[in-house]
C-alpha cells in the first residue's frame, strides 16, 4: 500500500485518515491551519476504513466515498452526527503527451495501456470505470485497464511511462494539463469528514479541524484545487 505520512511537531496531534486525492493539498492545509497539528495517511477511501475499522488510531476520516462512510457510521466507528461533505470531486484525464483530450481518445492508437484506480477500494477508480461505460467505451478499453492501489499510484503509472494516459482525480491534474471530464458522465463523488470514535482519541481537536475545513477558507482551498462544493453548512453562513 502506498501511504504518505506528514509529521508537524506538538503535543496535539491529529492523526487524520485521508484519500489520496487530497495528497496535493497538504502542504496548503498546513499553512492555511498552523494552529491545528496533524498527521496524514494517504491511501484509497476503501482501505484506510478497513484499517479504521480494525481499530487503526486516526482521529479523522477524509473519505472520497460516503459508501465507505456510511459503513463505519453503521459500525459506530466515526460519529455519526458529525459526518458532513466537504467536497465534491471531480474527474479528468491525463497524458504525458497532452494528445488524450476526451474519453472518445482513450482509442487512439497510441493508447495501450489506460490507468485507473482499483474500483473496489477507490471511488475515483469506480467513477473512472463509469464514465467509460456511460460513454459506450467499456468493451473496447476494458482489456487496457490497469489498477492502480490508489489515485496517486494510478497518477505513478502515468509519469513513469507505464500507462499512456489515467483517468484521475482532477485535484492531481488540473495544473498539470489534465482535461475535465463532464461531471454527468459518472455519479457524483461526495467527499465526506467526521471524526472516529476511539479511546484515547482528541475529538476536541477533531472537530475544530473538521471546522476549519469547513469554513470559507477550508472551502475556498477545495474550490481552488480542483474540487465543487456544496452550498455552506447553515452554521457557517453569513
Amino acid at each position: 500500500m502506498s501511504v504518505l505520512l506528514s509529521s508537524l511537531q506538538g503535543q496535539n496531534t491529529l492523526t487524520v485518515a485521508a484519500a489520496s486525492d487530497l495528497s496535493p493539498l497538504e502542504g496548503v492545509l498546513r499553512e492555511a491551519f498552523p494552529e491545528i497539528g496533524f498527521n496524514f495517511t494517504f491511501a484509497s477511501s476503501g482501505v484506510l476504513a478497513r484499517q479504521i475499522e480494525n481499530g487503526a488510531p486516526f482521529d479523522v476520516y477524509l473519505s472520497a466515498s460516503e459508501e465507505f462512510m456510511n459503513q463505519l457510521v453503521k459500525k459506530r466507528k466515526v460519529v455519526k452526527e458529525e459526518v458532513q461533505v466537504y467536497a465534491i470531486g471531480r474527474l479528468g484525464l491525463w497524458s504525458k503527451s497532452g494528445a488524450v483530450r476526451t474519453l472518445n481518445d482513450l482509442t487512439q492508437p497510441g493508447v495501450k495501456l489506460i490507468a485507473v484506480a482499483n474500483p473496489q477500494l477507490a471511488p475515483y477508480g469506480a467513477a473512472a470505470v463509469a464514465a467509460i461505460r456511460k460513454a459506450g467505451l467499456y468493451e473496447r478499453v476494458q482489456p487496457m485497464l490497469v489498477y492502480g492501489e490508489n489515485i496517486r499510484q494510478t497518477q505513478q503509472f502515468v509519469e513513469t511511462g507505464n500507462a499512456e494516459v489515467g483517468i484521475l482525480a482532477w485535484s492531481m491534474i488540473f495544473d498539470k494539463g489534465g482535461y475535465l471530464i463532464p461531471d454527468d458522465l459518472h455519479p457524483p463523488i461526495r467527499q465526506v469528514v467526521a471524526p472516529i470514535r476511539r479511546k484515547g482519541g482528541n475529538l476536541k481537536l477533531a472537530e475544530q479541524f473538521i471546522q476549519a475545513l469547513l469554513s470559507e477558507k477550508g472551502r475556498s482551498i477545495f474550490a481552488r484545487h480542483g474540487f465543487n462544493l456544496l452550498p455552506p453548512p447553515p452554521s457557517l453562513r453569513r
